[in-house]
């Protein structure tokens, strides 16, 4: 990541465009940024400005208090910790005990728009499991009316299909077409790309530390470098990526690592995939806007290749 470039441009922002609605997360990204360059006196001197300015903002907070961050942190697990609970019990066969549970959920749960379209498929996927296919149909149908752009749309349609009679839906065939968008090229220069889900600003930050840190220990002489998007229109997914190696070969042996040292890649309970990827076939996941098709031609031509 070039943080002289960042520092430059939120300078300029901070600058020209004073008391505007995201000037604390400004603040905050460009103090990470300088004490990233090392530069510790300017971040602290941004940090107190966030005192000053906004001393009630998120991110102040979480620089600031640290019973704040801890709060938080507690109050998300407990939600995580529920929601496992739920899905745990439906994925049992516990239908009853699911039922209950989601009918006791507590209301900052519910109030979780992450949690609640969750809680909300399982509703209806307990529908199909304790009514029968006609109350399935109709509890999926009422999702979606819901939730047309949710990740779990995808599987409500394609399960909508099999029960009106599409039964080749969950073929592979149906990735046919965009399997043939990829190309292997051995030779040629590969990234390491990192699917992060569900991932806040904050936490993809400690994300990519905690890769860095990997990287100065285990690969410090290949200079690595980071950068990050959002791989979904919703802002809760986001690619890592890493470059460069100069053949697959080499991406190749970064995952196989990062694979037996999962431990030292990436700290935290973090929902994450690796996978290696040439420029082309990487732009062209950025297009498809997902990642399933690459990662089924992934696991023919980079895995299972390595196997024989």
């Amino acid at each position: 990541m070039n943080y002289d470039k960042s520092v430059e441009i939120l300078e300029k922002l901070l600058t020209r465009f004073t008391g505007f609605t995201d000037e604390c997360k400004a603040m905050y990204y460009l103090q990470m940024s300088y004490k990233d360059l090392g530069n510790f006196d300017k971040a602290q001197s941004w940090i107190s400005k966030m005192k000053n300015s906004y001393p009630e903002c998120v991110y102040t907070k979480i620089l600031t208090d640290p019973e704040f961050a801890k709060k938080a942190n507690r109050a998300q697990d407990a939600k995580a910790m529920y929601y496992e609970d739920i899905y745990n019990a439906f994925t049992n066969n516990n239908f009853a005990a699911a039922q209950t549970k989601i009918n006791n959920a507590p209301a900052e749960l519910i109030a979780d728009q992450k949690y609640k379209i969750k809680i909300d498929f399982i509703q209806a996927k307990l529908a199909g499991s304790t009514k029968g296919k006609d109350d399935y149909i109709l509890a999926l149908e009422d999702f979606l009316k819901q939730y047309p752009d949710s990740k779990e749309a995808i599987s409500a349609r394609e399960t909508l299909r099999f029960l009106k009679g599409d039964k080749d839906t969950f073929s592979k065939i149906i990735y046919e077409e965009n399997l043939e968008e990829f190309t292997y090229e051995g030779d040629k220069m590969h990234y390491i790309i990192v699917i992060v889900k569900e991932i806040s600003d904050q936490d993809i930050e400690e994300v990519k530390t905690s890769i860095s840190n990997y990287n100065n220990t285990f690969y410090k002489l290949d200079r690595l470098k980071l950068s990050n998007i959002y791989f979904d229109t919703k802002g809760i997914d986001q690619i890592i990526l890493m470059r460069k190696f100069d053949t697959a070969e080499g991406a190749m042996k970064y995952y196989n690592d990062v694979k037996k040292q999962s431990s030292d890649f990436i700290k935290g309970n973090i929902n994450y995939e690796v996978f290696a990827i040439s420029q082309k076939n990487y732009r062209e996941i950025i297009k498809q806007k997902s990642i399933e098709n690459y990662k089924i031609f992934f696991n023919k031509n980079y895995v299972e290749q390595q196997k024989k």
